[in-house]
C-alpha cells in the first residue's frame, strides 16, 4: 500500500503534536516537583536529612577553646589509664 503525501503530512503533524505534549508534560512535572529556595516546606514533608540540617541551624556554635582542650585532656587521660 503506497503512502500518499496526505498520509505523510498527517503522520508528521501527529508526531509533532506528540513531541509538543511530551515537552509540556516535562515542564509541568518539573514545575510541580521542583522546590525553590523560597518555597516553604511543611515539617511533615521534610526528609530525615533535611530535619537534621534544620536542627543544626538552631544549634549553638562550637565550644570555646578551653572546653575543647578540657575534652582532649580527659580523652588523653582515659587512653593512658
Amino acid at each position: 500500500m503506497p503512502t500518499t503525501e496526505r498520509m505523510q503530512t498527517k503522520v508528521m503533524l501527529a508526531a509533532k503534536r506528540s513531541i509538543q505534549l511530551a515537552g509540556q508534560c516535562v515542564r509541568t512535572g518539573y514545575q510541580a516537583y521542583s522546590v525553590s529556595e523560597e518555597t516553604v516546606v511543611p515539617a511533615s514533608e521534610l526528609r530525615a536529612g533535611d530535619k537534621r540540617a534544620e536542627r543544626r541551624k538552631g544549634s549553638r556554635s562550637w565550644p570555646s577553646r578551653s572546653v575543647a582542650s578540657s575534652i582532649v585532656a580527659v580523652a588523653k587521660h582515659r587512653s593512658v589509664a
